[in-house]
């Protein structure tokens, strides 16, 4: 058998063993001295159909460790599956409704009403911008009529009264 030597380690290159390095490395397993290496090979070893009785023992020690390492595949249970696939149905129902859904119009509420026409509301809009260029006069009376030291007088009033 060819063995290679790294760091302390061996490591075996052949992968099959004579009988007489198995029982050496059973016994090393059996003490606990056993590289993963050697009890990969081992094990290797233990799997051949056509072992000695000798080795019925470790072979069955080996193959249920192997049996415990099968990882079992989770399924989710059958009234699982379907409430998935309903709540999938009805989210992709949900968002292609929402992605079709009719553009919003746009609308104004004029003295309480309703407006879609977008003609008519720009109609409105025009006129209130009228109305309001043609009292900008009474805005800068109103403007000038404020005191501003008043008006910091009283708001600062204001906030001594919360603040007591």
């Amino acid at each position: 058998m060819n063995k290679i030597k790294i760091d302390k380690m061996k490591i075996y290159e052949s992968k099959k063993i004579n009988t007489r390095e198995a029982d050496e490395l059973l016994e090393k397993y059996y003490d606990g001295l056993t590289t993963v290496e050697e009890e990969r090979v081992l094990h290797q070893f233990l799997s051949q159909p056509s072992l000695p009785e000798k080795y019925a023992a470790e072979q069955a020690m080996f193959g249920y460790f192997k049996a415990k390492k099968v990882v079992q595949k989770r399924q989710l249970p059958i009234y699982m599956r379907w409430v998935a696939m309903i709540a999938i149905i009805f989210t992709s129902v949900y968002t292609f409704q929402t992605l079709n859904a009719s553009q919003l119009k746009s609308y104004a509420i004029v003295n309480g009403k309703k407006i879609t026409n977008t003609e008519k509301i720009k109609a409105i809009a025009l006129t209130s911008i009228n109305e309001i260029s043609s009292t900008n006069s009474e805005v800068e009376e109103s403007l000038k009529a404020i005191n501003p030291n008043k008006l910091v007088n009283e708001q600062l009033d204001v906030f001594n009264n919360l603040a007591n």
